[in-house]
């Protein structure tokens, strides 16, 4: 056996050397009911704390006595027995451990000492020390009187036990803190991981009142937890409750614990997807009521039984889950549960299973360092309010950018919701919610013109209509080369984008995308001889481009500017113009075009029709067209690019200018 781990199964001999021998055996009998609440959510039913507010809480509710075993007054575990008395230090610092666990797993973390319950604790912690036996249901110890076995018997039944051995005097190894950390809420050995019965209890959202034991018997401690109190009457209704909780700190969750869920009700099949989001690895178990299924995908159970909450599902992947800080598990439970009603046999009626209600259970675990928060000012979970407000960032881009009305927004709650949750969770910025949007492809299946994907912009990232300087000037530079990904970048980094999402309590965060304004071409100039062309076709020519982009026929300055650039190869200032730039840059980049507002989908159209004199569109060519615009909507290249890379050096557009009598050398 390795020193310092759980071991949970009877010492048949002792080692003589000095060795820590562990033996913990925890039970605790089904005999109380616990109150059920009203009918469970979809999700956990019990309040979120943030990392920040546990760390704080833990730092601000110490438990480190919890950890040493101090008597102000030794029990007397012979005759005449005496029940001693526990330190107020260890006793409040136990109280605090346990009020700990139930903060972290959201439940009400206001569990008081009860002397009443101390005191049978302890007694059921002293009559098993005098047995030296661990056990619900003790014998009475020779020469104890009737009124002491009578309460140590009443505690042992309703209690949490403990009981730890070694073969030499460990000192505190043993104390209430490890057996309630360990064991209690461990509860994962063969003999508890049915039921984590003592867990259930601990984490009982009716408790209210606690007492607790400790005794010793040489090398041995007994201790006890007074679990069976239901006086917390304001939390009868919480159901759904899972270990570990939803931000849990390292250590308070060991790597082979099983993960539990308690649904307060009957269950009678479920289905648990666990996923770890640092690795992708998926766990996938499927169990019915006491099934206590192992195989290579881990274990599950059901465990129906009045352990504090009923409807208990329980299930650990086959080699455990990595708890180390930073780590995040995804949690996703679909399963039914039984549907009760008064069934009357004669004059009698009984309450039994009349029927399944399915239910879903959805939530993620992040384990942390405390000591990553603990200097940290408080971060308060969010109220209703304010996740409303953070819905309606989310809804506003549906309808602003996505031009969704009301009714298609509604239903799409599943998108609704993971947007939202992303902005809650803050794995997304403000920011990445408005790109996520605007990369869509529902977006760019609107086609929209610059003009119109700029007021767009202005509604969504302002709310508001554009202003007249701003949007020209956005405008000019769209119309003159830059990515529609840097004008989104623009307006994410901008300070009234930042206002809007401060309007509605949320980070803003950066937009940060490559420069991408209109590249210089990077094809050498197509050397052509225009010695022999005939003048007609030279006009015909220029003439078509006038038609194909610019939509009018020429005028005759405009004309013969252009005719000159072609045969001289270079414009009237020595700047230097063969065919295809006289196309790219003279017509297809001139104000005159730019003045058009031609969407890219209308662009590429004009494409075709200037370099290749033909209409993609219903023809086999037109998938091309199609890429062509997608890659133009997506950014991933420039209109210049795509003028370089597909019409400009093409064997068709050679073909074409050969065809009017232009001859490339």
């Amino acid at each position: 056996m390795k020193t310092g781990k759980r071991v949970y199964e009877r010492i048949l001999s002792l080692s003589l050397c000095a060795v820590l021998v562990a033996m913990m055996i925890f039970s605790l009998p089904a005999t109380a009911e616990a109150k059920n609440g009203n009918s469970g959510s979809k999700d956990l039913g019990v309040e979120y704390h943030t990392k920040s507010e546990i760390a704080h809480y833990i730092i601000e509710h110490p438990a480190n006595n919890a950890y040493i075993n101090s008597f102000d007054s030794i029990p007397g575990i012979t005759a005449p027995y005496s029940l001693g008395k526990v330190s107020d230090s260890t006793l409040n610092d136990s109280l605090a451990l346990l009020n700990t666990f139930r903060y972290i797993a959201g439940l009400p973390a206001n569990v008081t000492l009860s002397s009443e319950y101390n005191e049978l604790a302890q007694a059921a912690s002293v009559v098993n020390a005098a047995n030296n036996v661990m056990t619900h249901y003790p014998s009475q110890p020779a020469g104890m009187d009737d009124a002491m076995f009578k309460k140590g018997y009443e505690g042992a039944s309703h209690s949490n036990i403990a009981y730890g051995w070694t073969s030499w005097d460990a000192g505190n190894y043993f104390n209430i803190g490890y057996f309630m950390t360990t064991g209690w809420m461990g509860d994962s050995d063969e003999c508890n991981i049915d039921k984590v019965g003592h867990r259930r209890w601990i984490l009982n959202p009716p408790m209210g009142k606690t007492g607790i034991g400790l005794a010793k018997n040489g090398y041995s401690i007994h201790s006890s937890m007074y679990a069976m109190d239901d006086s917390n009457t304001a939390a009868n209704s919480i159901k759904v409750v899972a270990w570990p909780g939803q931000n849990t700190p390292v250590g308070y969750f060991d790597a082979s614990d099983a993960w539990s869920v308690s649904m307060g009700e009957s269950v009678k099949s479920a289905t648990v997807t666990l996923t770890c989001e640092n690795t992708g690895k998926t766990w996938t178990f499927t169990g019915t009521p006491d099934c206590n299924k192992t195989n290579d995908v881990g274990y599950i159970n059901i465990n129906n039984d009045y352990y504090g909450q009923p409807g208990c599902i329980i299930f650990r992947p086959q080699n455990g889950t990595t708890t180390d800080k930073d780590y995040s598990y995804k949690v996703s439970i679909s399963g039914t549960t039984a549907v009760k009603d008064w069934v009357w046999y004669g004059n009698i009626a009984y309450k039994e299973d009349v029927g399944d209600k399915p239910f879903t259970v959805n939530y993620t675990v992040d384990f942390f360092d405390i000591n990553d928060y603990k200097n940290q000012p408080v971060d308060k979970p969010l109220t209703d309010e304010q996740k409303a407000q953070i819905e309606a960032f989310v809804r506003r881009f549906y309808k602003e950018v996505l031009g969704r009305d009301q009714a298609a927004i509604n239903k799409d709650k599943a998108g609704i919701a993971t947007w939202t949750n992303a902005l809650i969770d803050g794995s997304k910025t403000g920011g990445d919610v408005a790109y996520g949007f605007v990369k869509s492809k529902e977006f760019t299946n609107r086609d929209l013109n610059n003009a119109d994907f700029l007021t767009t912009m202005y509604k969504a990232f302002f709310n508001r209509e554009p202003d007249a300087d701003g949007y020209n000037g956005w405008l000019s530079k769209l119309n003159s080369g830059t990515s529609r990904d840097q004008v989104v970048a623009g307006f994410v980094n901008s300070g009234e984008f930042r206002t809007l999402c401060s309007n509605y309590g949320i980070t803003p965060g950066e937009l940060n995308v490559p420069a991408n304004s209109q590249p210089a071409s990077t094809l050498s100039p197509l050397n052509v001889d225009t010695t022999n062309v005939d003048p007609a076709q030279l006009d015909a020519f220029v003439e078509r481009l006038y038609d194909r982009a610019l939509v009018r026929t020429s005028d005759a300055n405009g004309k013969e500017y252009w005719k000159g650039c072609i045969l001289n190869g270079k414009d009237d200032q020595g700047r230097e113009y063969d065919i295809r730039t006289v196309i790219s840059k003279g017509f297809l980049n001139s104000q005159e075009y730019k003045n058009r507002d031609r969407n890219n989908a209308e662009f590429v159209l004009d494409c075709y029709a200037a370099f290749f004199d033909r209409n993609p569109v219903g023809t086999p060519d037109e998938p091309n067209y199609w890429n062509w615009v997608q890659q133009l909507n997506d950014g991933t290249i420039t209109r210049q690019q795509m003028i370089e890379r597909g019409f400009g050096d093409s064997k068709e557009f050679r073909n074409l200018i050969t065809s009017y009598g232009f001859v490339i050398k």
